[in-house]
């Protein structure tokens, strides 16, 4: 048997045997009671598989074992310890918690990389990184689409001979436990074909392409920044996640500023107009990840933690290491170009110590935002709240941070929080808990024109629980004018209908306008265009 169908075997048996224990782990989660041991098996499947369908034939079959029994350690170990942050009926909301999410995918991709290169030479070789790197990218990507247009053909294959009768591949396909080792197989064999082809399937393609996007990702970069100075940072408020969309643009620039650069001085962009694109943006870097810290920032002093935002602060810490690096080697002078590779190397080791720290006790995502939401409701009272509901999503700290605010919500005077706390559990507001909240409610709801009480009445009882809750924390919400981010404007606006109308407009946050319509005695939800 020759090597290149030995290689070919083992990578199709591989990824049946990697189908079909996913089968079985999906059939037995009934009969498993222990959630967080059926969670742990499926991660452990996962990375090991797939991290031995990657590594075997860039390396042997012994060290491709090796290395990925230590990826399946690596990444189990610490995902078991974020498991911890939840309950055991709580366990199903891991897979939302978005730093573990994020240190998954950092944990099974990074690494890779660095166990073929350490096999063949040395660790903090870039050159050979930086080739395994977009390879590993190339080939899975290559390998997947043959495996979807294969099962396609597969589909269409019986399709066809369900014409006439045949019905054995519709019959096979029928059944879990031969779809998922027959993906698993089809990408084995992609794989492999993609190895045999590496002279004709080539990072380089795809390298050459990204880089062209070097003066257009500065373009847009500079026009960003020229906004910000002559309109201010008003305008920078407005987006729902503008930090976000910022660390994004730095992601996609730290990419294509690799691609520009290369693996070294012989391969690197050239062209005057990308590779001096590339330079500029090395500056811009540090500005656009300073930028969406400091959003970041100004959005977590106004709502406190989540979990999101602890993520989002995780990698706008990574996104300034970067531009530090960057930046600092352009101006460093020399071979700038030289100077990022080997930062990119330090960098990458950065981002898996990161994302590790992510899924322990160390940063709990969960934990910081449950204490972070009751530490600014001791502050500023429900009206800084969002939504509890949320609580309920944040595993244990959360949990107990909703029971905290449970028993504060018993005590007079808290009767939104109260509302807010029996909205959270999926319990009915209690009618005295409603006629307080109305009564505040009526006190701070601006009314035009202000003798329109009686219609403000009509409209305050038509509205359910949940709205006056609302509309309640967006009155208690000041604008920078002072006034109340509400107001019922009453008239007839409709003259085809019986009585006055009413429309009320609030807004719970800066970006946020709503608005409900009172028609002919009824809350209605109706389209009302207004200009922001």
């Amino acid at each position: 048997m020759t090597d290149i169908i030995h290689r070919r075997l083992i990578l199709v048996v591989t990824g049946a045997i990697a189908g079909l224990a996913l089968y079985f782990l999906v059939d037995w989660q009934d009969q498993i009671e222990n959630a967080r041991l059926l969670t742990l098996c499926f991660v452990a499947v996962g990375v090991f598989f797939g991290s031995f369908l990657i590594l075997f034939g860039r390396i042997s079959l012994l060290k491709s074992l090796r290395s990925s029994a230590v990826q399946m350690l690596m990444a189990t170990a610490l995902y078991g310890l974020a498991t911890l942050r939840f309950a055991p009926d709580q366990i199903g909301q891991v897979v939302q918690a978005p730093q573990v999410l994020f240190g998954l995918l950092i944990l099974c991709t990074i690494p890779l990389p660095f166990h073929i290169v350490v096999q063949t030479s040395d660790w903090k070789d870039y050159r050979h990184l930086f080739q395994e790197a977009w390879s590993i990218f190339v080939r899975y990507t290559v390998a997947w689409i043959f495996a979807g247009l294969s099962f396609l053909l597969i589909q269409l294959s019986d399709a066809l001979l369900s014409t006439v009768g045949v019905t054995l591949i519709g019959d096979l396909l029928d059944h879990s436990s031969i779809v998922l080792p027959l993906v698993g197989g089809l990408l084995g064999l992609g794989l492999a074909l993609v190895q045999e082809l590496d002279a004709y399937i080539s990072p380089i393609l795809v390298i050459r392409l990204v880089r062209i996007f070097a003066p257009f990702i500065l373009f847009v970069g500079l026009v960003f920044l020229v906004s910000i100075t002559v309109n201010g940072a008003e305008n920078f408020r407005q987006f729902l996640s503008p930090a976000g969309i910022l660390l994004v643009l730095v992601a996609v620039s730290v990419s294509v500023i690799s691609a520009a650069i290369d693996r070294d001085e012989t391969h690197a962009a050239h062209g005057r107009v990308i590779a001096q694109s590339a330079r500029a943006m090395c500056l811009l870097v540090p500005v656009m990840a300073g930028i969406a810290a400091w959003g970041l920032w100004v959005r977590v002093s106004n709502l406190g933690w989540t979990p999101d935002r602890v993520l989002a602060a995780m990698v706008a810490a990574v996104a300034l290491a970067y531009g530090g690096t960057y930046a600092g080697s352009v101006l460093r002078g020399g071979s700038w170009m030289q100077h990022i590779r080997q930062g990119n190397i330090r960098l990458a080791l950065v981002i898996i110590c990161v994302a590790g720290l992510g899924m322990t006790p160390l940063i709990d995502a969960e934990k910081i935002s449950a204490q972070s939401q009751l530490a600014r409701f001791g502050q500023k009272g429900f009206g800084a709240t969002e939504d509890l509901g949320v609580l309920s999503d944040w595993g244990v700290a959360g949990a107990a941070a909703l029971a905290e605010l449970s028993n504060l919500a018993k005590e007079p005077g808290h009767e939104a929080l109260a509302a807010a706390v029996a909205r959270a559990q999926g319990d009915d507001i209690k009618p005295q808990v409603r006629e307080a909240l109305i009564a505040e409610l009526t006190k701070i709801l601006p009314v035009q024109p202000a003798s329109a009480t009686a219609t403000r009445d009509i409209f305050l009882a038509g509205l359910d629980d949940g709205l006056v809750s609302s509309v309640l924390q967006a009155c208690q919400r000041g604008l920078k004018s002072g006034h109340p981010a509400c107001v019922l404007v009453v008239a007839d606006f409709l003259p085809s209908s019986v009585g006055e109308e009413a429309i009320l407009y609030f807004s719970r946050f800066d970006w946020d306008l709503s608005s409900k319509v009172l028609i002919e005695g009824a809350v209605q939800d109706r389209p009302v265009i207004h200009d922001r």
